[in-house]
């Protein structure tokens, strides 16, 4: 069985791309409720399959792996588009349910209970679709609450997820006729195949490649977020690097001509105090969401991969050099 995953900002957009597909795949399309983990199953035949699942787990993530796979086991499903709920971001899923299917299958050979998965199970192309217009929240900050898409109470930026949602797509699908909005697909993802338009998608694109965990996840890791090269589309991106740290007052001081209206930055620093840690940068205009991504297993580094529109803004290079500590030390 192979499954393939869906994600999309809005689910409205998402029940169009499952419906394009539906006469070529299986569709599984998850909700999380206050009951439960919601499941609709529609085949290419037409025939509908529902289920509710209790939550197992306080993890949403984890609670979909573990119904969706009991769910899916035993049935003679050749191809499967697991369709994810909004805001619900692939990265958090892949991994787990790639690990937890090569676990599960093989505990079942060794118990000698191998009929319960007749074949395989196999994660292929995640799949994200976007409005193009809609891309225009990486660099303007907008929160999710106020975007037009969906729930009220979070308070995440949409530009935040739907970074998250184009860096671990293998295939990104834009609909609309925003040149701009296109153009930043690739700068976000020059790595993944890019369909525009539902004419140009089909159940083959999705199941013909398996899908690579760490690759996907060096994509959307801030110590590795990919530059792409400017290809005269409107859209630029630049790399802003340095062994030395950033200085807390020197980034106050400068702060506004980074994360500025217009503006994608995604990537990593470190601080004199905390030389060990590496922290992330990821800010969609003004809202910056600042974090922790381990410990560095080399030479700490600062490193910003700023996307913009238009013409760079001159100040941004004196910025981020005001911004570094004077020095290379640590406390």
């Amino acid at each position: 069985m192979q499954v393939s995953l869906l994600t999309t900002l809005d689910p409205l957009l998402r029940d169009v791309v499952a419906l394009a597909l539906s006469d070529t795949a299986a569709i599984l399309e998850v909700e999380i409720t206050p009951d439960g983990t919601q499941l609709d199953l529609q085949l290419p035949s037409g025939e509908r399959e529902s289920a509710q699942v209790e939550l197992s787990h306080p993890c949403i993530t984890c609670s979909i792996r573990h119904a969706v796979v009991p769910f899916l086991e035993g049935r003679d499903l050749d191809r499967v588009i697991l369709a994810l709920p909004a805001t619900v971001e692939s990265i958090y899923v892949a991994p787990a349910l790639a690990e937890y299917l090569d676990t599960e299958l093989f505990a079942k050979i060794e118990l000698g209970h191998g009929d319960a998965l007749d074949e395989p199970f196999t994660l292929t192309s995640i799949l994200t679709a976007v409005d193009a217009a809609t891309n225009r929240a990486l660099i303007h900050a907008t929160p999710l609450g106020e975007a037009d898409l969906i729930i009220d109470d979070d308070e995440r930026d949409a530009g935040e997820v739907l970074f998250s949602y184009l860096a671990h797509a293998d295939v990104i699908l834009s609909l609309g006729e925003d040149q701009i909005g296109r153009a930043i697909l690739r700068h976000i993802n020059p790595e993944a195949r890019f369909l525009h338009g539902l004419d140009s998608l089909s159940a083959d694109t999705l199941f013909t490649q398996e899908h690579d965990v760490d690759a996907a996840i060096f994509r959307v890791h801030p110590v590795w977020v990919p530059a792409a090269k400017n290809m005269g589309d409107g859209v630029w991106t630049e790399v802003l690097e340095s062994p030395r740290p950033l200085d807390p007052e020197r980034l106050a001081d400068t702060f506004d001509a980074l994360a500025t209206d217009g503006l994608l930055i995604r990537g990593c620093y470190w601080l004199p105090s905390a030389p060990d840690e590496i922290v992330t940068w990821n800010s969609s205009g003004t809202s910056l969401t600042v974090g922790g991504a381990g410990t560095w297993e080399g030479e700490p580094m600062t490193r910003l991969v700023i996307t913009g529109t238009g013409t760079p803004p001159n100040n941004l290079h004196r910025a981020f050099g005001e911004a570094l500590a004077g020095a290379i030390y640590r406390y």
